[in-house]
């Protein structure tokens, strides 16, 4: 990839296991101009896949570029998702299942750069 040029990732992530369960993450990167051998970040937000009767947000930033042998890159992904049911407009807690409000931890890597645009 040239220097400069924006582009962006994707990734699937399994949070860790609390209160019995765990939920997937996949989310684009917003997309930003950067190449292997600069500092760029890309940020990301999305909600969890629906389990056990609820769902959690999650947003950050990823780590700088980690270089590939074919010149390509991956960037890093990790946090905690917000507690279910913290955040009224988004994320519902649904009672039926009766969860204390809870979080989780995440921590992977995305996938190779996805398109490039000029």
């Amino acid at each position: 990839m040239r220097k400069g040029v924006a582009h962006t990732h994707s990734f699937l992530i399994k949070s860790s296991t609390n209160e019995g369960h765990c939920h997937d993450l996949k989310a684009y990167l917003f997309a930003v101009n950067g190449s292997n051998e600069d500092e760029h970040i890309h940020t990301f937000k999305g909600v969890t896949s629906f389990t056990k009767g609820h769902e959690h947000i999650f947003n950050g930033q990823t780590g700088p570029p980690i270089p590939l042998p074919n010149g390509g890159h991956v960037h890093e992904v990790k946090g905690v998702v917000e507690k279910n049911g913290t955040n009224e407009d988004v994320s519902v807690a649904y009672d039926f299942f009766k969860k204390a409000n809870h979080q989780h931890s995440y921590k992977g890597f995305t996938g190779l750069t996805i398109g490039t645009w000029r």
